[in-house]
């Protein structure tokens, strides 16, 4: 018997039948919780809330939003009576409410209340009325031409230990966060309004550890400008921090913010996009690119010409946001999303029109809390790379990763690693992530292998010259520069030009020497515009263009496309049928491709159409599909990708290429510990790979779904290896992962 066993039963005995079972009880996909359909409802059960019933309506409602993948999670009461008609009940994140006037309804539990436009009497008076058994959790104040306004948000709770102040200049400010710093408090929530001498100031402390950063005078510069917002936005990502209460300003008519800092342990993404003059309408453009990347608005910050939002990258559940609210539809927002169980997390005011609100709406407090789960076969002898890949994951917020292990011809080890909030896709070992440039390593591999083709290999080696090989004409009105046709097919292999470093954002340039429009289509149009671009000296380092040209001289040697020849001549050979190139834009992200994060949260202008609307970078500002899948444009299974690796071993019976090896297709080797190691690593804007081939017979690749924090170092793979080198498992997981063996 299980607790669903018991639960069902404990139920039918005390008169509450839900029907016959419709199938076994079964796993969630977390891995950690259960549930078992009946004719009338479920039964839920987790470690942490036991096991519970759903039906109903309110069955109904759990069950379009999501199961226990929804913002609201697994359920932790059975349902119950909701006042006089109604019926609840309680998930581990939030409530479900029917009732015969609304239906049923997903809600926030929290009590809250809130006003805005309210004078300093009603405010005080709140104060003083709330502070018992609520929280302050928004702080607004706004200087209007005869008066003085606040808004604020609370939320009932037991953590009431906040102190405030309200109506003070800047050095009564002062003095009041000497006096709290003096007894344990530090600044929680600020908000300032007014110029000069008639600017008014209120905020919040707490006790605990203080902030990391907090600075009454910022500028508004840019993210290179000594004491601007932007510049102390760089510096508290660079120290794991994150901005936790932002008020803007005007003095002497420069714009000016305030802003609190807090450390972050959870290292999430964020970003301030700000607008000036105030434009609402451009913040609120932003909001739907976040969104569909899984960012989230935070915090709006409003003054009388300036406009700042905040972007998180996690996840809280539903939300909504909304801004230059007059204050009638400030009060039917509150209102209809009142009914439709959302709160009002932050409130702010600014402006010298009547559309001088912002509000945004939640279900939730705190982001929902991330979960680990763990795909792939389990090898015991190789934990240590499961605790170093899920220590990483933590450190640094990432939510997806892919680690493949292949010794010899035999794949000992494929896992994959989630690190997110419930709803986020769980990666598995066949989860295609992008692999940025190791993208290059695969067209090496496809020159090498027309050199050794019969039908091409006549036709050029190491010395010849790539431009005698593309004969591509210039564009009209550009020369080709000189030196360029003395350049060889070795030199880009091994990096050893000196052509401009890269040619990624030069599109609308491209396609307009040619006369066409974006996006740019044309592998070869790119280098018959690059070959005309001045040199970047010295040679010898590392430029994405020099593959750019490799990538199209396999097109111009095979007749047809990059990726014809990567899958007739690599993927197809090796059975591989899930690599492809990586969508170029969100909509064109594959299936089976996870998706990808921009660490800064960046929205430059898309290269993908015409107009250029903005986007997330990584999906739409760089072509990887037409032009970069050569470079860095491809997206691969770990185990995948190290079945390619592998192919190189002695023990494989599929190999690829006949006299060459690692050394003549990988751009790095080193000698290290008695061995020759090859590497090669990939990034783009929101990815970080790595893989390596050893003479040992190990080989190795790691994908990660955001780009690397500066901050944080990966684990060492090879170390974690050689340390059970002599124990390592013997089997060979290729047919677990749908692919056939090597030998």
């Amino acid at each position: 018997m299980t607790a669903i066993d018991d639960k069902f039963a404990a139920l039918k005995a005390a008169g509450f039948d839900l029907g016959s079972p419709k199938g076994p009880e079964t796993s969630c996909p977390d891995r950690t919780g259960r549930f078992r359909h009946y004719d009338h409802g479920s039964i839920y059960w987790h470690p942490s809330t036991g096991a519970h019933e759903v039906h109903g309506a309110i069955h109904a409602k759990w069950s379009a939003l999501g199961w226990e993948e929804s913002w609201l999670g697994y359920p932790r009461t059975d349902e119950g009576p909701a006042g006089t008609d109604g019926r609840i009940s309680h998930f581990q994140h939030g409530d479900i409410k029917w009732t015969s006037a609304t239906g049923a309804v997903d809600q926030s539990s929290v009590t809250w209340e809130a006003y805005w436009n309210r004078d300093a009497t009603f405010h005080k008076n709140k104060i003083a009325a709330l502070r018992k058994d609520h929280r302050m959790v928004s702080l607004a104040v706004q200087r209007l031409s005869n008066n003085v306004v606040y808004a604020a948000v609370w939320l009932k709770s037991n953590d009431i230990d906040q102190h405030e102040i309200h109506g003070v200049d800047e050095a009564g400010l002062a003095r009041f966060l000497d006096n709290e710093a003096s007894q344990g408090h530090s600044i929680e929530l600020i908000s300032a309004s007014g110029d000069g001498n008639d600017r008014v100031w209120a905020a919040t402390t707490r006790p605990g550890e203080p902030p990391l950063m907090w600075f009454p005078r910022m500028t508004d510069g840019g993210s290179t400008d000594p004491g601007s917002l932007l510049a102390m936005n760089k510096i508290a990502q660079r120290n794991q921090a994150v901005l936790t209460s932002l008020t803007l300003f005007e003095s002497n008519g420069a714009s000016w913010a305030a802003g609190v800092y807090r450390r972050d342990p959870d290292t999430i993404p964020w970003s301030v996009y700000e607008t000036h003059p105030i434009a609402p309408e451009v913040d609120m453009a932003k909001l739907p690119i976040q969104l569909a990347h899984g960012g989230r608005v935070e915090l709006t910050a409003v003054s009388d010409d300036q406009w700042a939002s905040l972007y998180r990258d996690d996840d809280i559940g539903p939300g909504a946001s909304f801004s230059g609210l007059t204050p009638a539809e400030m009060d039917a927002k509150v209102e209809s999303h009142r009914k439709l169980g959302y709160l009002p997390r932050h409130i702010d005011m600014g402006g010298t029109d009547d559309h001088r609100f912002s509000v945004i709406f939640k279900k939730r407090i705190d982001p929902l809390p991330r979960r680990l789960v763990i795909t792939g076969t389990p090898v015991p002898e190789l934990t240590v790379l499961d605790e170093a890949m899920v220590d990483y994951l933590k450190r640094t917020g990432i939510r997806a990763a892919n680690l493949a292990v292949a010794q010899d011809h035999r794949l000992i080890y494929a896992r994959a690693f989630t690190w997110s909030a419930q709803g986020y896709p769980i990666a598995q070992p066949q989860t295609s992530f992008r692999i940025g440039s190791e993208s290059k390593v695969l067209t090496a591999i496809l020159i090498r292998q027309l050199m050794e083709d019969p039908k091409t290999k006549p036709q050029f080696g190491d010395n010849s010259k790539i431009d005698h090989l593309l004969a591509l004409n210039p564009p009209p009105g550009l020369t080709k520069t000189k030196g360029f046709e003395d350049i060889t097919v070795l030199e880009l292999i091994k990096h050893k030009t000196a052509v401009a470093r890269n040619f990624a954002s030069f599109d609308p340039e491209v396609v307009a020497a040619f006369g066409k429009s974006l996006p740019a289509r044309s592998k070869l149009d790119f280098a018959a515009f690059m070959m005309c671009q001045p040199f970047d000296p010295p040679k010898g380092d590392y430029r994405n263009t020099n593959y750019l040209f490799l990538g199209a001289l396999v097109q111009k040697l095979t007749g047809g496309m990059w990726f014809d020849a990567l899958k007739t001549r690599v993927l197809a050979p090796l059975g591989l049928t899930l690599p492809t190139p990586s969508g170029s834009t969100l909509a064109r992200r594959r299936p089976q491709e996870v998706l990808s994060h921009d660490w800064n949260m960046d929205l430059p202008a898309s290269l993908m159409s015409a107009d250029q609307p903005l986007v997330r970078s990584g999906y739409g500002n760089v072509n990887l599909e037409e032009v970069g899948d050569a470079i860095g444009g491809m997206a691969f299974p770990s185990c995948d990708l190290v079945k390619v690796l592998a192919s190189f071993s002695k023990t494989s019976k599929h190999r690829l290429l006949n006299s060459y090896g690692p050394a003549d297709i990988m751009f790095a080797g080193n000698a290290t510990d008695g061995r020759v190691e090859w590497t090669h690593n990939g990034g783009l804007s929101n990815t970080d790979a790595l893989m390596a081939i050893r003479d040992d017979g190990i080989s190795w690749a790691v994908t990660f779904n955001a780009g690397a924090p500066q901050r944080e170092m990966q684990p060492d793979y090879d170390e974690l290896i050689d340390a059970v080198m002599d124990t390592l498992p013997t089997h060979d997981l290729f047919p677990s992962v749908g692919l056939t063996p090597l030998a």
